[in-house]
C-alpha cells in the first residue's frame, strides 16, 4: 500500500502521540497498580481484614486498566511510527550500492586533525588560536 508523504507524517505523529500517552499511563500504572494490589490483599486477608475504600477500588480497577492500555498504546504507537517511515528511493539504493549499507564508519581523529594535539601546533605558546 503506497502512502503519500503527508499520510506517513500524519501517521507518524499519531503514533508518537500514542507512544507518549502510553508512557504517561505506564507511569500512572506504576503508582496505581501496586497500591491497588495492597488494598486487595488487605481486604482479602484471613486475619483482621480491612474493608475496601473508594481509593482502594479506584487504584485496583484503574491501575490494572492503565497497565494494560499503556502496554497496548506503547507497542501500537511504536509500530505505527516504524511502519510509516519514508520509503526507500532509487537514490538511497544507488548510494547503498556505491558505498555499502553500513550506517557508521570508524572515526579516526588523526585523519581529520593530524596535528590537533601536537605541541608544535601552537608553537609552544599554549593556545591554538592566533
Amino acid at each position: 500500500m503506497t502512502r503519500t508523504p503527508d499520510q506517513r507524517r500524519r501517521r507518524q505523529a499519531v503514533g508518537g502521540t500514542m507512544f507518549g500517552v502510553g508512557i504517561v499511563l505506564l507511569f500512572m500504572a506504576t503508582w496505581m497498580f501496586p497500591e491497588g494490589l495492597i488494598h486487595v490483599a488487605r481486604a482479602t486477608a484471613e486475619i483482621d481484614p480491612v474493608p475496601m475504600t473508594g481509593r482502594g477500588w479506584f487504584t485496583a480497577i484503574f491501575g490494572s486498566i492503565a497497565l494494560v492500555v499503556s502496554g497496548v498504546l506503547i507497542f501500537w504507537g511504536f509500530w505505527l511510527r516504524q511502519a510509516n517511515t519514508d520509503a526507500v528511493t532509487d537514490e538511497d539504493r544507488a548510494l547503498d550500492e556505491a558505498w555499502g549499507e553500513e550506517a557508521f564508519t570508524d572515526y579516526d581523529l588523526e585523519s581529520f586533525h593530524p596535528t590537533r594535539f601536537s605541541p608544535e601546533d601552537d608553537g609552544g605558546a599554549g593556545s591554538r588560536f592566533r
